[in-house]
């Protein structure tokens, strides 16, 4: 007869096998794995499984938002295993972030069985609901116990992939796992045993226990020609979000060469970089001027994707009257002007496609609006402007741009990077990805996000992050000796950001409390991960080194080293320049 201790490791090693296997079988391909005791039962699974890619990351917060960058790069759900206690609370802010900007993600984290509950034993804490109300779906699993029919594990494991993607409302899912000691693990012969007699079928199948069959919302006929006739001969700002163009626009370029729209585009659409007929380009340096503002009238704005980067833009659309449509996947309407009167809850591609062949059926005449022609101007003044001066983030920023090779990724940090980015992108003729961490848009995570990034996405990415983000995520570092990863670091000794805000004008306070310098040798902290470092000085060994850059197969940081008083008097040098320059 079987003793307890042995019929314990069965089944923990049983039901570990099961949820592993099962969510294979849902789609999980890649699981992030942080080292940890009570973890070991799924470890092991994970590790064991044939067709499954596991990484091993030194502390659960990498492993999220390594996770988090899988699953924005890949497109599917990635896997975070985590030991017990305060390992299980470092995944908070990846998870907060997979919340905010709707990515799959499912956390699988081992716990105390009750009985180590709330009576001080050690590393017991309560993790029931951890993150709130953050995911799409909690469940916390019974102990492993043989009592329980299997097919309870794999209905709950089904529901739980499926909750990732539901309605199309994607976000993260947290499965908590109570394991009884000992934590030993045994390669059970699943296919003999007789805990799984009455999953024949399943066994000799390749599909999940439950499949689930979700319908996409389709725009009913009436709906979308009921649109076309709004949009017909009207001025239309056609405004690009945070949206995935899998043909790399060209739908989007055909509807606008069709219709004659004005269109600005946010940093995180690829049509960001390209010069076209009625893209407003640079928008963000003129936007609020006033000859600009009484010449940008509209009858409808016409969103596709949410959550745009820039400020200016958000309140300048307010300042439109104009109804309002907005098109996107979103479980949330992210509205913060309260303008949309009409939400088209659906893909923007699908919707663009089904705009263009009713538009064709329709034979819509173009009514093209004239739009501010100033972008090659504008392009130029900056680069003049640039060339004189030495190096500064501007700089950095658009040459990281022009130097990228076609069709890589560059993956861009929160505070200044991104608005830089948004604000100072140079016109290309190459198609190239911006991604960035924007669903509650913190500065920890980002070296991770952007490693699972390019394991996801099957892509280079070069990654441009502030001093103080890289100091977040020192530890992600480890990850570079196995991931090609670039990095363009660039040093202010602080954070830049603040000095644009009105606090910086508190000569007292600002430099203690705000600006955060540091005394970091990143050179050092390279040389302790083994990671190829350089220091560009000057515009010169700057775009030298990009080259250098793009031809090595490893991972290189560059840095640059830049003073935060200089970079906001260059900023507001740079705005005068290109508003006094009347190109309006």
């Amino acid at each position: 007869m079987m003793g307890l201790r042995e019929e314990i490791i069965e089944q923990n090693s049983l039901w570990s096998i099961l949820i592993i296997e099962e969510l294979y079988r849902c789609g999980i391909e890649y699981i992030c794995i942080s080292p940890g005791s009570r973890s070991t039962l799924l470890t092991m699974a994970a590790g064991s499984h044939p067709h499954i890619k596991t990484i091993i990351c030194l502390d659960e917060r990498t492993a999220a938002f390594h996770a988090l960058g899988y699953a924005k790069g890949s497109g599917k759900a990635a896997v975070v295993i985590t030991t017990s206690g305060t390992a299980v609370a470092n995944c908070h802010p990846a998870v907060i972030e997979a919340y905010n900007d709707e990515v799959p993600l499912i956390i699988l984290s081992a716990d105390r069985p009750p009985e180590l509950l709330q009576n001080g034993a050690n590393q017991s804490i309560n993790q029931k609901r951890m993150f709130g109300d953050n995911v799409n779906w909690y469940f916390e699993f019974p102990c492993p116990n043989f009592e329980i029919p299997a097919q309870f594990i794999l209905q709950k494991v089904d529901q739980a992939y499926f909750a990732t993607y539901s309605n199309n409302e994607k976000g993260p899912v947290h499965l908590n796992f109570p394991f009884r000691e000992p934590l030993l693990w045994s390669m059970i012969d699943h296919n003999q045993h007789h805990y799984l007699s009455t999953l024949e079928k399943w066994m000799f199948s390749k599909r999940p226990f439950t499949q689930y069959v979700s319908h996409d919302k389709i725009i009913a006929g009436e709906v979308i020609n009921d649109l076309i006739k709004e949009l017909v001969n009207k001025r239309v700002l056609l405004v690009l979000a945070n949206i995935d163009l899998h043909d790399d626009g060209k739908e989007v370029l055909k509807l606008i060469e069709k219709m004659g729209w004005s269109v600005i585009c946010d940093v995180q659409c690829s049509l960001r970089f390209m010069n076209f007929k009625g893209h407003i380009f640079h928008s963000e340096s003129y936007i609020n001027h006033n000859d600009f503002l009484s010449s940008q009238q509209y009858d409808i704005v016409l969103q596709l994707g949410s959550r745009l980067i820039s400020k200016k833009l958000i309140n300048f659309l307010k300042t439109r009257d104009a109804a309002y449509l907005l098109v996107s996947q979103n479980r949330v309407l992210h509205d913060s002007n309260y303008r949309v009167q009409q939400f088209f809850k659906v893909d923007p591609s699908s919707f663009i496609s089904t705009l263009l062949c009713k538009l064709d059926e329709n034979k819509i005449t173009n009514t093209t609006m004239k739009t501010v022609s100033i972008t090659s101007a504008i392009n130029e003044e900056i680069d003049n402007f640039l060339s004189q001066n030495k190096i500064n983030e501007i700089f950095v920023i658009r040459n990281v741009i022009k130097n990228l090779p076609h069709k890589e990724v560059v993956f861009v940090a929160n505070s200044m990077p991104v608005r830089d980015l948004n604000q100072y992108a140079p016109i290309i003729r190459k198609s190239i990805l911006v991604c960035a961490n924007r669903g509650a848009s913190g500065i920890d995570g980002l070296i991770a996000s952007a490693c699972g990034f390019s394991i996801g996405k099957k892509s280079n990415v070069t990654l441009i992050i502030g001093d103080l983000s890289f100091l977040h995520d020192i530890g992600s570092l480890d990850l570079l000796n196995r991931i090609n990863l670039k990095i363009i670091l660039i040093n202010n000794n602080g954070g830049g950001i603040f000095s644009f805000l009105p606090i910086a004008t508190n000569n007292d306070k600002f430099t203690e409390f705000f600006s955060t310098p540091h005394k970091t040798k990143f050179e050092y902290i390279a040389k302790a991960y083994d990671i190829d470092y350089k220091l560009a000085q000057t515009t010169t060994e700057f775009n030298e080194l990009l080259k250098v850059l793009y031809k090595e197969e490893k991972s290189m940081i560059i840095e640059v080293v830049t003073n935060k008083k200089e970079n906001l008097a260059l900023h507001q040098e740079l705005e005068k320049k290109i508003n006094n320059r009347g190109y309006l």
